[in-house]
């Protein structure tokens, strides 16, 4: 009788021992489930591309089954162009999408809508700073200058990694406003500008003191060479005793 009660007791302590390590080792496999890491593949034996094609399969498969919002495959091939350029560490270097190419082309051959300006991403201080109001445009009229810090456009900030945003953002319709504000040597200044019809003068020129003809490039662009072309002529046309061509910095 007390080796048969005995013998209770043991498989009851056995059956609590076996509960135990069941419960605890599937609610370790599913917390581990939905909250572990995922590694991918990156195998030293495969070319860049291999890579590239393993790596980005896998992030794939893991946003399919994780993703919770939509998932815009030409967003993420987009993304995926962009990273690899930006992977190169040069902000010189740019990826652009058939729109930011249109709008990028657009400007280069001087003829947009907008209001003027010349941008670069300044990664120092985290800004777009202006580099220069193009001559005779809107934001040469506003008061927009060389060095000045886009803050916001429209009330909605901006750093130095949404600079093609920035340029897009205000190029519009002619006739209608953007709001820029740029900090000036610690100064906050808004300017509300119309946008206009921009054409862009690459070249140029006029008679200084002495009849000494005065050339200056403003940037280098498609159409830059013909004006250069007419600029001298006219010059020389007038006779000037010399004709000297200045750069820009």
């Amino acid at each position: 009788m007390k080796e048969n009660r005995r013998q209770n007791i043991y498989r009851i302590i056995m059956l609590i021992i076996v509960v135990s390590v069941i419960t605890f080792v599937v609610t370790n496999i599913l917390n581990y489930d939905n909250t572990r890491k995922y590694v991918i593949s990156n195998s030293k034996d495969t070319n860049i591309i291999q890579k590239i094609e393993t790596s980005a399969g896998s992030l794939k498969k893991i946003l399919d089954e994780k993703y919770i919002g939509e998932l815009k495959e030409e967003d993420l091939l987009e993304g995926a162009l962009k990273g690899m350029i930006a992977g190169v560490g040069d902000v010189y270097t740019e990826y652009y999408s058939k729109k930011e190419l249109e709008d990028f082309t657009a400007s280069t051959l001087g003829n947009f809508v907008g209001i003027g300006i010349y941008m670069q991403a300044d990664t120092e201080s985290g800004r777009v700073i202006v580099i220069s109001p193009i001559a005779d445009s809107p934001a040469e009229k506003a008061g927009i200058k060389p060095g000045d810090k886009i803050i916001k456009v429209d009330d909605v900030e901006y750093k130095a990694e949404d600079i093609n945003k920035i340029s897009e953002y205000i190029r519009g319709e002619v006739g209608t406003e953007v709001k820029i504000t740029i900090s000036r040597n610690d100064e906050i200044i808004d300017f509300t500008i119309k946008r206009e019809n921009i054409h862009i003068n690459y070249v140029s020129s006029q008679i200084l003191e002495d009849d000494i003809g005065y050339i200056a490039i403003l940037t280098f662009d498609d159409g830059c060479c013909k004006d250069f072309i007419k600029c001298y002529d006219e010059l020389a046309a007038k006779r000037s005793k010399k004709t000297n061509c200045w750069f820009e910095k």
